[in-house]
């Protein structure tokens, strides 16, 4: 029969060693846990969950600043688009566009390419996780120790090719296995190999694999998948099983995992949110956040329901980093944040020989993305609508004077740090350019 298995460690050249890294850790934690009479792999995975999790705050915290930053660039960003609309196969006119994008990104101190690096640097840590929690056995000694129990048992009882049958349903007797007669002769490709075979057996699988001993020997085989399903049992669900083939409550982690992840994408959605109506990517979130439920879904259900703890576990605490972040960000000032930006791009800027970039007069930090503004109660709230016509008013008494081109990266404050001053720049931005 054809290995589409790895012999259970991932020996990849450049997910591997992560993988290895991560095992260590999960390692580490089933064993503390074991130590105060805690022996349980949901658990584990769920502390492991959360160490992760908090190891890879910042990359999170960074991207949501990015998206930020992003709903305050993009009506600029969309203005450019809308400008060249028709021009796409004009290379000139593409290239001026992507100058003029790159300029808004500089004014803001940003890097267009920021959100990505944080998404590539974050995907091989995801990918090896999958890898670990997968391949419990592989990374998790003491679960490996059972394992090997009823491995070298097989071997002394020459049984080894009976259990490959057991977990392909097919009379395959393989050649590597053929020298096999007792447990010296075992090499570790043998044992891991037979791990694999047996790291997702099924109630019905163990009982096959028991039938094929007897005395003291079915005495240890059966104290040790006692000792593996007993690991592996969580909210008397078996880890170690597909809820496809399960069935039962362990229905219960594809639904929570659709769950969690639409509550996930609504939240992230709900924080970045500006106009969807006249924004872009609008339609594209609305997608997504239907289509990941699914996807999630579909996955939790076909894969081993540790993987499905895994995903729910994962979603939950995004969901509660996620509301923290937005709670951190609802209080940040915008302004002070751009010129932190333009600071830090600055110091990288003088480091290349090139010039400071100053910071635009006409950022868009209109009303919305004001924290000292009122937020909206209701429509019976009179304080805020005369704040709000106050605002209006600001604004159409603002002179265009005091506006520059977003794409010129210079300009001055006619008045301070008057955020009325700068609120209706996406406004002129547009009547400029029209007038173009």
């Amino acid at each position: 029969m054809s290995y589409f298995l790895v012999a259970t460690k991932y020996d990849g050249t450049f997910i591997g060693p992560i993988a290895k890294l991560l095992g260590y850790v999960i390692d580490f934690i089933y064993t503390a846990l074991s130590a105060v009479g805690i022996e349980n792999v949901g658990i584990a995975i769920i502390v492991f969950t959360l160490l992760v999790r908090l190891l890879m705050l910042p990359l999170t915290v960074r991207q949501q600043k990015f998206s930020k930053m992003s709903a305050i660039m993009n009506p600029e960003i969309q203005a450019i688009q809308k400008k060249y609309d028709g021009k796409r196969d004009d290379q000139a006119a593409m290239m001026k566009m992507q100058e003029e994008t790159k300029a808004v990104y500089e004014k803001y101190g940003v890097s267009a390419s920021g959100s990505c690096l944080q998404m590539l640097i974050q995907l091989p840590i995801l990918f090896a996780l999958y890898r670990v929690i997968m391949l419990i056995p592989a990374y998790v000694s003491q679960i490996n120790a059972y394992y090997a129990e009823i491995v070298t048992v097989a071997a002394n009882n020459g049984v080894i090719s009976k259990i490959d049958e057991i977990y392909s349903a097919e009379t395959v007797y393989l050649e590597d296995f053929a020298s096999v007669t007792d447990a010296a002769s075992l090499s570790t490709d043998n044992i891991n190999t037979v791990i694999d075979y047996m790291s997702n057996f099924t109630t019905s699988q163990w009982e096959q694999v028991k039938a094929l001993f007897e005395g003291a020997d079915l005495t240890t085989v059966t104290n040790a998948i006692e000792n593996i399903n007993h690991a592996y049992t969580f909210c008397g669900i078996n880890l170690a099983q597909t809820p496809a083939s399960a069935m039962g409550i362990s229905l219960l982690i594809p639904v929570l995992a659709g769950v969690t992840q639409w509550l996930s994408v609504k939240i992230g959605n709900d924080a970045n949110q500006m106009n969807q109506s006249n924004q872009q990517g609008g339609g594209s979130m609305k997608v997504m956040m239907y289509t990941m439920p699914l996807i999630s879904v579909f996955f939790c259900f076909s894969l081993q329901a540790g993987i499905g703890l895994y995903w729910v576990i994962g979603a939950v605490y995004q969901i509660l980093f996620q509301l923290a972040i937005n709670a951190y960000y609802k209080k940040v000032d915008m302004n002070k944040l751009i010129e932190k930006n333009v600071e830090k791009a600055n110091k990288k800027r003088a480091k290349k020989g090139q010039p400071p970039q100053k910071i635009a007069s006409n950022a868009n930090l209109n009303s919305k993305y004001n924290t000292n503004s009122p937020a909206k109660t209701g429509t019976g709230n009179s304080g805020s609508k005369n704040n709000s016509q106050k605002n209006a008013s600001s604004e159409s008494s603002q002179t265009k004077k005091n506006s520059s081109d977003s794409t010129s990266g210079s300009g001055s404050s006619g008045s301070g740090g008057s955020i009325a001053s700068k609120a209706n720049m996406v406004r002129d931005y547009n009547e400029r350019h029209k007038k173009k």
